[in-house]
């Protein structure tokens, strides 16, 4: 195994929770905008 590959799947995990968390925040806009009351 190369000594990367552990800082790259790392790479991969902090994009994927950064994308996650974006999504969760659009999201709860979304439903803000809609409703007009914040979802837990």
């Amino acid at each position: 195994m190369l000594p990367h590959t552990g800082l790259f799947l790392l790479w991969k995990v902090a994009l994927q929770m950064r994308i996650r968390r974006r999504l969760k925040s659009i999201y709860s806009e979304l439903t803000l905008n809609q409703y007009g009351v914040a979802s837990p």
